[in-house]
Order: C-alpha cells, then structure tokens, then sequence
C-alpha cells in the first residue's frame, strides 16, 4: 500500500505552462492547470486570456446573445419559457456594481471635503469681515486686519490656509499668532535648514521668548549644535534657565539674526517678495510691535540664520562688536530660498526710488543721444548742399559756356548732372574752331568735377 501511495503522488499532474511542478491552481476561463503566479502571467501573454469567468467589456453580437437563451416547453399546459439570460444578467450586475462604486466615491468626498473646506460665509475670517480691494490688474484680492497686520488670505482649501490657527484668546485676553520659522545654521561642517509652524505665539512676547519657550527640545539642540553637552553632562532641556543661557551667549557673540519678508506697500497679485528687514533688538522687542503695519500672508514667516558657535559655559568670552547691514543689502540663502536683507524698510523704498531715477536718467541719456545723432546727420547734409552749390559757382565763374547747360539731380544722389540748355544766343554764328574749343573746354570741366 505504501508503495502505491507513493507512486500516485510522483504520478500527480504537474502544471501545464512550467511542466515541472505539479499544478496547485486552475484559470478560471480555460480551465488550465498552472502552478504559481508566474506561470499564470505567462499563460496571460501567450494564450492572452483575462482569467475572468466572464469579462463585462467583453462585446458579445446579437446572434451569439440568442444562443445564450434558455427555452423550456411545458408539455401539460403547452406553453414555452424563456429563462433569463445569464450574459444579460451579467451585463445588469455590472451597471449596479458601477452605480454603487459612484455613491461611495460621492459620499467619501463630502466626509473628506467637511475637514477640507469649511462651511460658513467666505466673506467671514475667524469672526471677522474680509476686506477686498481690486489692484490695477483688476484682480480681486482679499485680506483681513489682525493686530494692526494686515495678512492676505489664501485660497480655500490651500495647505497654508488650512494650517493657519492665529485666533484671539478670550481667557487670557491676549492674540496668539501662528508662526513659521525658517532656520539656518551651521555647526561647521554643513549647513541645514529646517522649517517650523509652530501655533500659539503670543503677541506679548519678545523672539528671544518665542525661541526659548516654544521651540521644540530636538530642533533646539540642532539648530544650536549643542550635541556635544549630551555626552558630557546631563542636561535638563526642560530647564529655561540653561536655554536663557545658551540664548544669551548667541547675542552677545552676535551669532543670532532674524529677519522679515518686507511686502509693497501696493500689491498686484499674491505673490512672494524676496527683500527682507533684519529685526533689531531680538530680546526686547515685542511680536505685536514687529507685526504691526507689516504685511504677511495668511500667517508670519521669520526666517532665522545662527552662525558657526559653540555654547561654552563659563562668563569670560570676548564681546565682539555686532555687525551693521550695508545699505546695499546683504544676500542670505535660507534653503532654496534667497533673501535680500536690509536694514530698514526705509532702505529698501529709497533703494526702489534710485532704481526708478536711475532708469529715468538711462532713457534721458538714449533720448538725448538719439538727438545729438539726428543733428549730426542734418549738419552733415547741409555741408554737403554747401560744398556742391560753392563747386557749381566756381565752376560757372570760369567758364561761361557751363551756364547754358541745364542742371538735374540724379536719382538716390546729390551730384548734379550737367546738361546742354538752349539759350536766345543759339542763332548766332560760330566758326568750326571755336565750337570745338568750347566743346573741349567743358569737357576737362566736367572730368575736374565728376572724375
């Protein structure tokens, strides 16, 4: 017995694509015998079969429909039936599973769009009314007032938009911002760059607070390459006290700079500036101060640049003088971006103004060129008339014969052409040896003029 049982199992069907292992499965349309995924992809290509019992977008004619029909003779009443056709039914379960896939699809946008799009009136910002205006290009753009801010509002719907959580704090009275943070610094041996929204900045707060106390624990330690004090001491980075320090030493070394994007006053469109003021006073200055008559949109962006340093904690370190920002501005790469800093928004209006007189005096200077040029070109041809008018009269002065010659100008030139003119002394008689003598004397006139 035990033999015949194993000779069975040698002898089992093995799969009809590889015809080495023995088959597991069966296609669902032809029936054939495969073994593994493989070999099912293989039998797809070469005999191109759906492995489907049946395929909806399969076209089936109207003949071939008719032979799908099923009839049934009922012998006692003498009547005929006509079953349901099963390619029909196919056809209508295929329309229903299609109606369901669209009901669902429209039920699970409304649940998406509800955290997407919030209801309400559009003209209505956090309990306040959208102010419009229309730019020059007579697009409409919305903005509200926040704190004396004014903040231009994103489309609905919009990642920033969405993220946007500056309200007014009815307990405490006070307005808290949201605030994205774009830092780069360097530890000496690359520079990264990171970028933080962080929510409930409140506005009576200076930057130096607003790094300290809001700024997350591991973004901290990187951003002021304080990995080093992990390894020596234990520290407690939920202590202020250590962050005051560390936050100290970096002004005082004149390592921490934090800058604004400084918006038109008259915007066009919502579009990204690249000029920016480097805030001054970090550890007395207030958010609301720094905010206010400023323009952002949605919500603030501070970008931050720490220098190369290394926190060391004893009380003896050299003040170095800080550095003053040249009129001019000084270009600063925060990632893939680019600002251009300058000391006040009074810098960057009178740096517009000189660019505008300086494109005045450029087209002054072009439009005075063009006429000097012109005057020149008139001069020129008046020298010219004068010269040819001072030839003609010398000429004429010398030889009297040349003044009945009739004078016309040749086309596109300046010269004169000398011709014969018929004159009231055309009767009188000349001998043979004067008429060749005027002949021979006009003609080295007209070789001294024309060459």
């Amino acid at each position: 017995m035990d033999e015949n049982n194993s000779e069975t199992v040698v002898q089992s069907p093995k799969c009809e694509v590889c015809h080495e292992i023995p088959y597991k499965y069966k296609c669902s349309k032809c029936l054939l015998k495969y073994c593994s995924l493989t070999c099912l992809n293989e039998h797809k290509t070469k005999d191109n079969c759906s492995n489907k019992l049946y395929d909806p977008l399969e076209y089936i004619s109207n003949k071939e429909m008719k032979n799908f029909d099923v009839k049934t003779e009922d012998k006692e009443s003498n009547t005929k039936e006509v079953q349901t056709n099963h390619v029909v039914k196919r056809d209508y379960e295929y329309l229903l599973t299609m109606d369901r896939q669209l009901q669902l699809a429209k039920s699970d946008f409304k649940q998406k769009s509800r955290q997407l799009l919030p209801s309400g009136n559009p003209n209505v910002y956090n309990n306040r009314t959208v102010n419009k205006f229309l730019t020059d290009n007579g697009m409409e753009l919305k903005f509200i007032m926040q704190r004396g801010c004014r903040c231009f509002l994103m489309p609905l719907g919009s990642s920033k938009n969405k993220r946007n959580k500056s309200r007014y704090d009815n307990k405490q009275k006070k307005f808290y911002w949201t605030i994205e943070w774009v830092v780069a610094s360097n530890n000496g041996f690359e520079e990264t760059n990171k970028t933080m929204i962080i929510d409930r900045c409140f506005e009576d707060m200076n930057i130096i607070d607003l790094i300290r106390y809001k700024w997350p624990k591991q973004e901290f330690k990187e951003c002021f390459n304080l990995q080093h004090m992990e390894d020596t001491e234990n520290v407690n980075w939920l202590n202020a006290d250590l962050k005051a320090k560390i936050l100290k030493q970096y002004l005082d070394q004149d390592k921490i700079h934090v800058y604004m994007k400084k918006y038109p006053n008259k915007m066009n469109n919502i579009l990204d500036t690249k000029d920016a003021v480097k805030i001054q006073n970090l550890d007395t200055a207030l958010l609301s101060g720094i905010l206010s008559s400023n323009t952002c949109l949605e919500f603030p962006s501070l970008y931050v640049k720490i220098d190369k340093h290394k926190y060391v904690d004893s009380d003896e370190l050299p003040i170095i003088e800080k550095k003053i920002i040249d009129d001019t501005g000084e270009c600063i790469n925060f990632g893939t971006t680019e600002l251009k800093v300058y000391k006040s928004g009074e810098d960057i209006e009178k740096r517009d103004q000189q660019i505008i007189m300086e494109q005045e005096r450029l087209e002054e200077e072009i439009r005075a060129r063009k006429e000097k040029e012109e005057q020149e070109i008139k001069a020129q041809k008046i020298v010219q008339q004068n010269q040819l008018k001072q030839k003609r009269m010398a000429a004429l002065k010398e030889n009297p014969v040349v003044k009945k010659q009739k004078i016309t100008h040749i086309q596109n030139s300046n010269i004169p052409d000398f011709h014969e003119k018929e004159s009231s002394d055309s009767d009188d008689v000349t001998s043979d040896e004067e008429e060749t003598k005027q002949t021979s004397t006009s003609n080295s006139l007209a070789a001294k003029l024309f060459g």
